[in-house]
């Protein structure tokens, strides 16, 4: 009996470990927890707007009264910012990991534990959401406590006065980070079919490609002008700069053109997807 208890409970330990590194190494985990951060935090900040745009000026409520759990939906700010900041971090965590699987290990994830976003985009070589330096300051401060805690651990750290964080900047944030998510999930298919390129290798080469296409070209002309390129690489390439198209028949139209050449089909212009 006890051998069976033992064989079991290394079985299990096994299997721990194996979902552990999988779910760990997956960029769909780390986007899907974003997401559902993001879409909570969205919660929170409707209503917080919702008792915000119905309250009277100068009016307080009392503890127990009618109306006092809704007047501290004011305060869910705070709350909103935590959220945020942790969907945000599971972006830049998990775009880190893809690239460099080595870093989930037995210990856990030493090599990024820590809240500090702005740190963790810079110590791993990631460069293009400068723009958001402030934002990203900020929301480490509301992981790390402010959006916890009354008072921060150290005097030193407190602020009296918090500066709102424009919610715009935010999304936009958020809306850059998904992109790069996707991208990166696009250069894993390709990593799997040996074609092993960085992210700025894809984003130079899908800028020189999309510069060289007309309406009269074909994917087969794409192909046969870059052939330094896998089918596989274009297609990819293509589908990123299908997803930026705002008009949505244009877009439909150029997802179907590449699906029809991954089929084997070679006729189709690229035409008025443009």
């Amino acid at each position: 009996m006890k051998i069976n208890e033992s064989h079991d409970a290394k079985l299990i330990e096994k299997y721990k470990k194996q979902d552990y590194e999988h779910s760990g190494r997956s960029l769909m985990a780390w986007e899907t927890s974003a997401q559902a951060l993001q879409r909570a935090a969205t919660h929170l900040l409707e209503a917080h707007r919702r008792y915000r745009d119905a309250m009277r000026p100068f009016s307080m409520v009392a503890e127990g009264s009618p109306g006092w759990k809704e007047f501290n939906d004011f305060h869910l700010m705070p709350i909103y910012y935590l959220l945020i900041g942790y969907a945000v971090e599971n972006y830049i965590k998990g775009i880190i990991i893809i690239n460099h699987p080595e870093y989930i290990t037995d210990e856990g994830l030493t090599k990024i534990d820590k809240h500090e976003m702005y740190d963790l985009l810079n110590e791993n070589g990631i460069t293009e959401f400068k723009e958001y330096d402030d934002i990203l300051h900020q929301l480490s401060e509301y992981v790390i406590s402010m959006g916890r805690y009354p008072i921060t651990k150290r005097l030193d750290d407190y602020k009296t006065i918090k500066e709102p964080i424009n919610i715009d900047r935010i999304n936009r944030l958020l809306s850059d980070l998904y992109k790069r998510s996707k991208i990166e999930q696009r250069l894993e298919i390709l990593r799997r079919k040996g074609d092993k390129r960085t992210f700025q290798e894809f984003m130079e080469v899908q800028k020189e490609i999309i510069a060289f296409i007309t309406s009269e070209v074909s994917m087969v002309d794409i192909h046969d002008q870059y052939p330094q390129y896998s089918k596989d690489f274009i297609i990819q390439m293509m589908q990123n700069h299908a997803e930026k198209i705002a008009d949505k028949k244009k877009r439909r139209s150029l997802l179907i053109v590449i699906e029809r050449w991954r089929l084997g089909y070679d006729e189709n212009k690229l035409g008025t997807t443009l």
